[in-house]
């Protein structure tokens, strides 16, 4: 997965770690969320393949390290990814994280770093 990001370091900058609204509530990934990674994406494998190709050999390794990631990014800055749960079950995955080139969007944050928002959806969340 070894991604590269600029960083967001500013901790005025910095998200909240959980975000909530109605029935759906966004939290940072975290040790021990690799399963849930890991089963969102293979359920949704189908949905997720003509739009993001590393779903389509998408294996528990790449959750845990996907995990990590999350972990690592948000301490350097480089990314918030979340969560997304509904009823205590994760139902999609979002982020923002800090790209630079053309189609940076710097307002998403308040920083003027140029920060990317990715998000997708799990095809039918469990219930």
């Amino acid at each position: 997965m070894g991604r590269q990001h600029g960083g967001m370091h500013d901790s005025l900058h910095r998200p909240a770690g959980t975000l909530e609204h109605g029935p759906v509530i966004l939290r940072r990934w975290q040790v021990g969320d690799e399963d849930a990674a890991y089963l969102s994406v293979i359920e949704s494998q189908a949905h997720l393949r003509p739009w993001m190709p590393w779903a389509a050999a998408y294996t528990r390794q790449n959750a845990a390290e996907f995990v990590a990631a999350c972990e690592h990014d948000w301490q350097s800055g480089a990314a918030y990814n979340y969560a997304i749960t509904t009823e205590g079950q994760v139902a999609g995955s979002c982020g923002l994280m800090a790209r630079i080139g053309p189609r940076a969007w710097r307002s998403v944050t308040g920083s003027t770093r140029p920060t990317f928002a990715g998000a997708w959806p799990r095809r039918r969340p469990r219930r």
